[in-house]
């Protein structure tokens, strides 16, 4: 099964920079990079618990940026939009845990490019494609957590499915339109983080509970 998801990393990137391509030519944007996956990065040790405390902290502060979306116009929304995929970039690792495939890695990488060419990106060109396109690489990741991590979290089925019918209505809109979706979509991203840090959380309260002691007879 690994090999198989590895493989379609190929096709993945393939997929996505044509559909970026699509994207910025029917709206006049620069053309969205797509980050070529290099060899796996080494593996950081970091503990279960501090996993689940990290991913709590920095979704506080993801919740806090999603209440200011979608700002009072384009500008605020990129900058906003930047510090989101920020976020995402630091979160997602730390609910995957340190066996993250290529696959996974992949739509971290083309995140962490969205975030940058937002930064880059000239103030007379709409930041719609490049937002979409990190959108969706985030849903993809969540989608590739839920099936390897959380396939156990049944009630994730309808929140991540709600948020993909989300991002596919970015497409037809447009300016105020498309920044309220988005800040819909980056609030159910926030509370499917949550319940999947949730989830890991009482895991590792099981794990760590001692075992009753045997009882003893008189």
């Amino acid at each position: 099964m690994k090999s198989l998801r590895t493989s379609l990393v190929i096709l993945l990137s393939g997929a996505l920079f044509a559909v970026g391509g699509c994207m910025s030519s029917s709206q006049n944007s620069v053309p969205i990079s797509v980050p070529v996956e290099p060899n796996p990065p080494p593996a950081i040790e970091v503990s279960p618990l501090q996993r689940v405390q990290g991913a709590s902290v920095r979704l506080d502060e993801f919740d806090r940026r999603a209440q200011q979306l979608p700002g009072t116009d384009e500008s605020q929304h990129r900058v906003l939009m930047e510090q989101v995929f920020a976020d995402l970039v630091i979160v997602l690792p730390l609910l995957e845990g340190p066996e993250a495939d290529a696959v996974f890695r992949q739509q971290v990488r083309l995140i962490e490019s969205t975030q940058n060419q937002i930064t880059g990106l000239p103030t007379n060109l709409p930041s719609e494609p490049l937002i979409g396109t990190g959108l969706r690489a985030a849903n993809n990741a969540m989608q590739d957590m839920f099936a390897q991590q959380f396939p156990d979290q049944m009630n994730l089925t309808k929140p991540l499915s709600a948020l993909g019918d989300k991002l596919d209505a970015l497409d037809t809109a447009h300016d105020a339109a498309n920044r309220q979706l988005v800040a819909d979509a980056v609030r159910m991203m926030g509370g499917i983080m949550r319940q999947m840090d949730d989830a890991l959380a009482q895991r590792l309260q099981q794990t760590t509970q001692p075992s009753p002691a045997p009882s003893t007879q008189p």
